[in-house]
C-alpha cells in the first residue's frame, strides 16, 4: 500500500491499468485509490472522464489524456521570439514612464 502524494501527480499508464485491473476485479474506488497511493477523487475523476459506453479502457484513458495535454491552453510554453517580444514590451513600457536608469543592456 503505497501513501498518497500530497504534491499533484498526473496518472501513469500503468496506474491507469491497475484501476481497470482493481476495479474489474470488484473493489470499490476508495480501495482502488489507496492502494496506488493517490485521493480516490483522482481515481473517480479518472474513471467518470474516461468511461466508453461499456467500461473503463486504460489504453483510451491514455489517449485522450495525451491528447488533454497537447491541446491545453498551458501547454504551449514561451519560446525565444515570445521572450523577445515580452522583453521589447516591458523596454518600451520603462521607457514610456522615464525609467531609463533601471534598464540594463
Amino acid at each position: 500500500m503505497k501513501k498518497q502524494n500530497k504534491h499533484y501527480q498526473q496518472l501513469t499508464r500503468d496506474l491507469r491499468y491497475q484501476i481497470s485491473a482493481l476495479r474489474k476485479a470488484g473493489m470499490s474506488v476508495r480501495a482502488v485509490a489507496e492502494i496506488i497511493g493517490v485521493h480516490f477523487s483522482t481515481v473517480s475523476r479518472e474513471l467518470n472522464r474516461n468511461v466508453t459506453v461499456s467500461s473503463y479502457s486504460p489504453s483510451l484513458a491514455q489517449n485522450l489524456s495525451e491528447c488533454r495535454k497537447r491541446t491545453a491552453r498551458k501547454a504551449h510554453k514561451r519560446t525565444v521570439k515570445t521572450d523577445q517580444i515580452i522583453r521589447e514590451g516591458l523596454y518600451l513600457r520603462l521607457v514610456s514612464r522615464g525609467h531609463q536608469s533601471t534598464i540594463k543592456a
